[in-house]
């Protein structure tokens, strides 16, 4: 669409006259009406749409300096296959197609290059954006290198079939769809290339796909344990192994919280907060389209509702990581203060965090899950330790002067720790409680813990 717009536009109007003022009222308008989110966002898309004719203004003074200065008739008498290997040397250094294609509108507005040069060009710009994209991938996941490859391919394919019936096209653009204006022709010529390879590769998108999967052999390694050697299709095995993954996954959860605190480290190994917290990602992924396959498949009422139950204490033992994965940096900044108030509120959260994680670990290694009465106690002391621990710093602060950023960073550790034990009492509630359980105390645990 943006060249479409520059093609027709960029050209014929005297951009100068509307490009700055346009840029200077949005960005103005942006500071003044700051709260109105939406308004705001439309005067940054003002904003750009405004830089860019001011670049393409930039662009076009210069591209008609340098045909001034130096003469450019030498290489006009060139072979195309230079000026299409000159689009993908340009689009490669300057990492945008569209870039390409609009220097290539100005100098062919500038009578710098014949008009079948720059649909060289502007094929070779096709190939030339995909560079990046494969640089991108290097070292990267294999669906990364996949996307890349699959983008490669085909647009060269694209370039090559384009550049093969670059004249025909040309005299079937300017003679029988009768568009006399280059820069129109130009533009029209991309978008029909483009338009074309998708309705012809389409066909084929099954046998592309399996061959690229066949390109590169799949690293990843499955972080599930129980799912992984069972077939959705056996509901017995596939409900028994999904009910020791969710399990397992809690109990991971809870290892990765402690850590934040330092808890159950060694002084050899010091787990990585970053890669713990990705192959936790993972493995609910993994979870999840385990989940999505049994959907799929004939499941019994009651089968059904209790692998409801078990996705939603995947789900959210995995807002409880990320509440700690929000905060760690928050906690090491704590625990390193020199202020010994500071340091002491670490070691308060830490002790509090310890023994209810602990109390987590103590129920998981039980036979007889716990009922109905005891997670609703354990919901009201979580309430009331967070309600507790509010009160108390602001009487602390009023005494001591504590720093307003200290304040504000102690408020947020107790609040993110407060929703990830909110979140690990709602994977209890669905791992261990019946689907009728869970619905009755619904009610009462949500007018218990905001």
């Amino acid at each position: 669409i943006s060249k479409w717009i520059v093609a027709t536009l960029g050209f014929k109007v005297d951009i100068a006259a509307f490009a700055l003022p346009l840029v200077g009222a949005a960005g103005m308008l942006s500071v003044i009406f700051t709260r109105r989110k939406k308004f705001v966002q439309f005067c940054l898309f003002l904003m750009g749409f405004g830089l860019l004719f001011v670049g393409l203004e930039f662009m076009k003074d210069s591209v008609v300096k340098i045909f001034e200065e130096f003469n450019l008739t030498r290489i006009a008498d060139y072979p195309l296959i230079v000026f299409a290997l000159l689009g993908v040397l340009v689009t490669a250094i300057i990492q945008s197609s569209s870039a390409t294609v609009a220097i290539t509108l100005s100098a062919l507005f500038a009578n710098a290059i014949a008009f079948e040069s720059a649909l060289a060009i502007v094929v070779g710009s096709e190939v030339g954006t995909t560079l990046k994209i494969l640089i991108g991938a290097l070292g990267g996941k294999t669906d990364k290198k996949r996307v890349a490859l699959g983008n490669f391919i085909f647009n060269t394919a694209t370039m090559i079939v384009a550049f093969l019936l670059l004249r025909p096209l040309s005299a079937f653009i300017q003679n029988n769809v009768g568009i006399k204006d280059n820069l129109i022709a130009l533009v029209f010529f991309q978008s029909l290339i483009n338009l074309v390879a998708i309705i012809s590769f389409y066909p084929f998108i099954d046998w592309f796909t399996a061959f690229l999967q066949k390109q590169f052999s799949d690293d990843t390694t499955m972080e599930s344990k129980y799912i992984s050697r069972v077939s959705p299709e056996v509901p017995e095995a596939a409900l028994e192994a999904m009910e020791k993954e969710a399990r397992r996954f809690l109990s991971r959860v809870t290892e990765f919280n402690l850590h934040a605190f330092g808890i159950n480290d060694t002084e050899n190994k010091i787990p990585d907060g970053e890669k713990e917290y990705e192959l936790l990602k993972q493995l609910e992924g993994e979870i999840l389209a385990f989940y999505s396959t049994l959907q799929a498949e004939k499941q019994n009422p009651d089968d059904l509702g209790r692998y409801n139950q078990l996705a939603g204490s995947v789900r959210n033992g995995m807002y409880a990581a990320k509440s700690i994965k929000d905060i760690r940096h928050n906690i090491d900044e704590l625990q390193s203060a020199a202020d010994d108030l500071q340091h002491a509120q670490y070691k308060q959260f830490k002790k509090q965090q310890e023994q209810f994680w602990s109390w987590i670990d103590e129920q998981l290694d039980k036979e007889k899950p716990p009922g109905v009465q005891w997670l609703l106690e354990a919901w009201r002391a979580e309430r009331e330790q967070y309600e507790s621990f509010m009160k108390s710093l602001y009487n602390t602060a009023d005494k001591n002067k504590i720093d307003e950023l200290v304040i504000s960073t102690m408020l947020n550790i107790n609040r993110e720790l407060h929703s990830s034990n909110k979140a690990l009492l709602n994977t209890f509630r669905y791992l261990f409680l019946s689907v009728d359980e869970s619905n009755e105390i619904r009610e009462i645990t949500d007018g218990l813990v905001q």
